[in-house]
């Protein structure tokens, strides 16, 4: 292919004459590998990552979507009230799953997927949200309840139980 001849003289600036021979060594070696590989080793490498960029793809167009086009106090784009990742996943699945796209339904369910990963990354941002500012209203409520403690009385270490404990509001 022309590699073992030398090609890599553009970057001679950057290795040694032992390391671009190595260098050329792996280049060939690996090219005689990709000659004697399997019929269709590459159309199914080129599908895994059709589909990958399908899925991607859909997912971060959608998420650019909900960003973009959200109205005001709603968490996503929307049709008749229900959100449109949820519904554009669940349907293309249901189309997908139906064959009614022949040799075409494996490409109509990544895109689902997509939407359907999209629906899922957005609820659980949502929900994460929800359980952080649950978390920290308990963490602050908690400090602002050790704040009105009453300070503890020296006197009450000599003899601790000869008063009752008292009851903190977290303990009942």
């Amino acid at each position: 292919m022309g590699v073992r001849s030398g090609n890599l003289k553009g970057i001679s600036m950057f290795l040694n004459d032992a390391h671009r021979a190595a260098l050329s060594d792996h280049v060939h070696q690996a090219l005689t590998k990709l000659k004697g590989a399997p019929a269709g080793a590459g159309e199914r490498t080129f599908g895994e990552i059709l589909k990958g960029i399908e899925t991607v793809g859909t997912a971060t167009t959608m998420a650019y979507m909900n960003a973009k086009h959200t109205k005001p106090g709603r968490q996503a784009v929307e049709v008749g009230g229900i959100p449109l990742d949820i519904t554009a996943g669940v349907l293309g699945t249901v189309v997908a799953v139906s064959g009614y796209l022949g040799s075409y339904s494996e490409h109509a369910h990544n895109i689902s997927n997509g939407f359907l990963c999209c629906y899922g990354v957005r609820m659980g941002m949502i929900w994460g949200a929800d359980a952080r500012a649950q978390q920290e209203v308990a963490r602050a409520t908690q400090q602002s309840q050790v704040g009105m403690l009453p300070a503890p009385n020296p006197a009450s270490n000599v003899r601790p139980f000869t008063r009752q404990p008292q009851k903190y509001p977290w303990a009942a």
